[in-house]
Order: structure tokens, then sequence, then C-alpha cells
């Protein structure tokens, strides 16, 4: 009996200073760890907070990434390679003297082509063009509309002698539908047409740069099977230019016809 007393009394004893070790060894773990680090002693990093990029002295930060590692400063970093080729191009609103010098030509050249008046021979090679390709095409091939487009409809006049020095006897005719039914006719009535134009002089008003006189002599032959008309004589045409479908262009405005014969 007084054995299983002593087993009893050890068993506890051995309890009791178990339980005193265990907690000895806690508190020194514990003693070992930093103290809690709150809102006073975080705000004493020794690096400026990640607020605004304006904000870190340049040069000066040297931050800790996300995963605890520590990075480069900036002063120590290579510049990426935007920021080199950046440095030798120029600034992306910044253009080279070399290219700009080219567009300022380029856009001078093209308001000088644009605003350039035409030459006197240029002015002459379109009005010897509405009298060929128009006026005298148009009238052997007895195309009434290519013949027609050769004139202004506004302002339009046709004064002939007759063949005549009598004023009183000259044709006039100031509706251009009136010359569309008269040449009309003559298609009609003559299918084989000849019409030769010789121009003597092209003169460009000094005044008005869009106004020409053009003097010509001319010799025509109609025929048909059991008919024909022939005449000959000199003209003067008064040539305008104006806009037409958005494009500029010459055209007949009067024409004044002196026969010799008929």
């Amino acid at each position: 009996m007084r054995l299983r007393l002593d087993i009893v009394g050890i068993s506890i004893f051995l309890l009791i200073a178990l339980g005193v070790f265990v907690g000895g060894l806690i508190s020194y773990i514990g003693s070992s760890k930093p103290p809690f680090e709150g809102p006073e002693s975080r705000d004493k990093i020794s690096h400026p907070p990640l607020s605004r990029e304006g904000d870190i002295p340049k040069g000066r930060f040297t931050g800790v990434s996300l995963d605890g590692r520590e990075e480069m400063a900036p002063d120590k970093r290579p510049a990426p390679p935007e920021e080199v080729a950046g440095e030798a191009r120029g600034t992306a609103d910044e253009k080279p003297e070399g290219r700009e010098a080219e567009i300022v030509v380029e856009e001078l050249v093209s308001e000088e082509a644009e605003g350039r008046p035409e030459s006197p021979e240029e002015i002459e090679e379109e009005i010897r063009s509405v009298i060929f390709d128009r006026f005298v095409a148009g009238y052997v091939e007895g195309d009434i509309e290519r013949y027609i487009s050769a004139f202004w409809e506004e302002g339009f006049l046709y004064r002939s002698s007759q063949g005549t020095d009598d004023p009183s006897d000259d044709v006039e005719i100031t509706d251009l539908d009136v010359e569309r039914r008269a040449a009309s006719k003559i298609f009609q009535t003559f299918p084989l047409i000849s019409f030769e134009v010789s121009i003597l002089e092209i003169q460009i008003d000094e005044d008005d740069p869009n106004r020409a006189t053009v003097r010509f002599r001319y010799s025509m032959r109609a025929e048909s099977e059991d008919r024909g008309l022939s005449c000959e004589g000199e003209g003067i045409f008064i040539m305008e230019r104006r806009s037409h479908q958005g494009r500029e262009e010459w055209r007949i405005k009067e024409w004044y016809d002196h026969q010799f014969t008929m």
C-alpha cells in the first residue's frame, strides 16, 4: 500500500516538473520575437512613402518590391531602351529639321502650282482645242451636241454679214437654241460636210485674262446627192473662260461672220 502511494507521488511530481519546463521554454521563445510594430513604428521607415511618383526624390529611393527583394536605385538603373532611343531621336513633338524643311518646300510648291496663272501658250492651246475639237469636229461629223458644246448659252451672239456690205441684211441670232436648230437642219440635209478653219490670231485681253479674241479664216462645203452649198470668209470669236461643272473652260460667247461667197 505504501509502495503505491510512493509511485503516485512520484508521477505527480514528474508531471509538475514537466509543466514548469514547458512553460519556461514557451516564455523564452516568446521573449526572442521583435515587438509589434504599430502605426508609429511603420511611419518611421527610411524611404519616402510610395504615394506619387513626383514625391520620390530622384536618386534617393531604394524601394522594396512586393516579394521582399531590394530594387536597384533609380540613379543606378540602366536607362530603358525607349529613353535611350528618345535621346537620340528627340522628343515626339520635335520634328527633324530636314523633314520639316522638306514639308515646307512641298507646301510652297503646291500653293504656287494652284495659284500660278497659265501662260499665254497654255491659254492658246485650250482655245485651239475648243475650236478644232468641238466647233469644227462637231460640224464635220454632224454631232450637234459636240458642236453646241463649243458655245456659251448665256450671252450667245451670232452675227453674219451674208456676204454683203449692207448692214440691213445682216443676220443676228441671240438664242443658242436657234443655232442648234439651224445646224441640225444642215446636218440632216447634207450628209457630207467639209469644214476648214485657219486661225490667224489669238489675242488675250490684257485687262481680263478670262476673255480672248480669235481671228480666223474658214471655208465650208456641204453636199447631198442632188445639191450642195459652199461658203468661205473670215470670222471673229469672242471667247470667255467660265466655271462649268466644277472646272474652268473656254467657250465661244460671240461669233462675227463675214462671208466672202455663198
